[in-house]
């Protein structure tokens, strides 16, 4: 019986595992972006600009304390 290695439980398991952290690495960056701290200094924010930095937080990852809009 062939086993395919998507489908078995502990493979299941860190899938999930990786798409809930990067979920919580992205809520963490969207309430980054809604604080005060940006909205000080940029009131309107190209939000083509957001999604690029979305996008390189969650592959950089946590080790970036940071994202760089501009």
């Amino acid at each position: 019986m062939k086993c395919d290695i998507y489908t078995t439980p502990i493979n299941t398991y860190k899938v999930f595992f990786f798409l809930r952290k990067q979920m919580i690495e992205l809520h963490d960056t969207i309430q980054y972006l809604n604080s005060g701290n940006i909205m000080h200094y940029r009131k309107c924010i190209n939000r083509a600009i957001i999604n690029v930095a979305l996008a390189n937080h969650t592959k950089i990852g946590k080790s970036q304390q940071y994202v760089k809009l501009w």
